[in-house]
């Protein structure tokens, strides 16, 4: 909108397009002294764009100001009338102080009885008022079909959730430009930041799911996204699914038994996001969607994934507390997988082969109490960066050498039968972490001590040395680096004549953050 105050006259226009922007900024000389021009616009950008610097953003009412402007129009005085002050309350709290709907509500419920403002409350918990709906809709018509998907995927499933993280999810399910996209509708205030987390108004939120929802309207499973409980049960239950389905996301803050039908998953051909968290079934799916791209599933059910599963475009594997004793059998190719992360799988007895997922990034196989066999495949995962086998106490042996270039967080506490770790061959730059507390280590590679001096934090708290003829590392040539300033352990040296504590005790004088130092034998 662009209001002109012109020689004692008022002009107005609807304008939210570049072009016309730009038409009046090259017809400006046209104005005399003393005009006044407002342009109001739902895209902050264009101020950018057009070099327009003072620009005032219109913040949501204050409670008060919200409170005031509602009782003027639902009671036509200044205050709230007793017997309505809770249902008001509920009222103002879903308007989120946009003057719009706290005009429309009150006017809307002025002279009508209790009963009607509870129904009408109840009505706007299933669907958003008609009028401020197309109102807010008018920002998401303007939007590009790419920009559209990213906004009801945010609004959807991600909201709160901190923007990088949104970022790489959506850049695993397969957009484009997501970062740009992000801005876009920052810009355009379909989305805001609050501590680097992505945020949304709960009116532009319910929108986005009144237009979901208007893609099927009597069947869930019609739709492009689910993510309420009751939508969710039915369409697994009843195998309503269709490949219009694109993302499910589940997220129970207790747990909940289910039975549901196996073969659900089948005709959701076009199905990129799975998340399933604290829901126990009786039984595995039968298939899973080959258009895989983010698989999370808490406590999944089966001993493996589905033989068919063949999951070509998969970034991310996430199943923890699963029954899963192997996740495949033989080579899978899956060059976009980059995580992996089975933590408290305890029937999980052995690792897959890697040798078709060279550029996996993470893999996390915390707490998997069962698990022995590690596959000679691993060792050869030039971009893993985080490989964690914390508690995993059943494993005897690793690769006797591993090339892992990227490698910067090596955990293996808690794997107490863990008696050597592997050579290190070719360089490591950003190896930081290393945590080998409470393993029944014995003595520290020789490729190791190349590598000290990038370590940022090390853990080799509960060792028990005793062979005194080997030691973790030969001290006499170790020169602790300043940077060690993050230790929160430096573990057990064995002792020797003289004392290793008087080798080394002056290369600790930088560690200024060392919370613990154990000299025991």
């Amino acid at each position: 909108m662009i209001q002109i105050f012109k020689e004692g006259r008022y002009q107005s226009g609807a304008s939210d397009q570049s072009d016309q922007l730009e038409m009046l900024i090259r017809e400006k000389d046209c104005f005399g002294l003393g005009s006044r021009i407002i342009i109001t616009t739902r895209d902050e950008h264009l101020f950018v764009e057009h070099g327009i610097e003072k620009v005032y953003k219109v913040m949501p009412l204050t409670q008060d100001e919200a409170l005031y402007l509602f009782s003027r129009k639902a009671f036509r005085k200044d205050d709230l009338e007793e017997d309505y002050l809770e249902l008001s309350q509920n009222f103002i709290n879903y308007a989120g102080g946009l003057p719009l709907a706290l005009k429309t509500l009150g006017s809307f419920l002025y002279k009508r009885s209790r009963d009607e403002w509870k129904s009408a409350l109840d009505k706007l918990k299933q669907a958003p008022d008609r009028k401020f709906f197309q109102m807010l809709k008018i920002s998401y018509d303007g939007l590009e079909e790419m920009q559209k998907k990213i906004f009801l995927d945010v609004a959807c499933f991600h909201k709160f959730y901190d923007k990088e993280e949104v970022i790489e999810i959506l850049d695993s399910c397969g957009f484009v430009g997501t970062r740009i996209v992000i801005h876009v509708l920052i810009e355009k205030s379909l989305l805001s930041i609050s501590n680097t987390r992505l945020s949304i108004h709960d009116l532009i939120q319910e929108m986005a799911w009144e237009i979901v929802r208007q893609e099927s309207f009597d069947e869930p499973g019609g739709r492009s996204r689910l993510w309420l409980h009751s939508d969710i049960i039915h369409v697994l239950t009843n195998n309503t699914g269709t490949e219009t389905i694109e993302g499910i996301v589940l997220r129970l803050h207790e747990f909940e038994a289910a039975h549901w039908n196996p073969e659900a998953f089948t005709k959701m051909c076009k199905l990129r996001l799975l998340k399933i968290n604290n829901l126990r079934l009786s039984l595995g799916p039968k298939d899973l969607p080959n258009s895989l791209r983010i698989l999370e599933w808490s406590w999944y059910p089966s001993k493996c994934l589905p033989p068919s599963f063949q999951p070509v475009e998969l970034a991310e594997l996430r199943m923890q507390h699963s029954k899963i004793d192997h996740l495949w059998n033989g080579i899978k190719y899956m060059v976009k997988l980059k995580s992996i992360d089975l933590s408290y799988s305890e029937n999980l007895t052995r690792t897959p082969d890697f040798t078709g997922t060279q550029n996996l990034e993470r893999l996390v196989f915390e707490g998997c109490t069962n698990l022995v066999k590690i596959h000679p495949s691993i060792a050869s995962l030039k971009r893993l960066r985080v490989l964690n086998f914390k508690y995993c106490k059943s494993i005897k042996s690793l690769p006797g050498e591993v090339e892992l270039e990227s490698l910067e967080t090596f955990d293996l506490s808690g794997c107490s039968k863990v008696k050597k770790i592997p050579e290190f061959v070719g360089e490591m730059k950003n190896f930081s972490k290393l945590s080998l507390s409470f393993t029944a280590v014995e003595q520290m590679p020789s490729s190791m001590i190349p590598l000290i001096p990038s370590l940022k934090e090390i853990d080799m708290s509960g060792i028990s040395m005793r062979d005194a003829s080997s030691g973790l590392v030969p001290v006499k040539n170790i020169e602790l680096p300043r940077s060690w300033h993050s230790f929160f352990s430096f573990g057990l040296l064995p002792r020797r004549n003289p004392h290793p504590v008087s080798l080394v005790l002056a290369s600790l004088k930088d560690l200024r953050f060392l919370k613990c130092l154990n000299l025991n034998d």
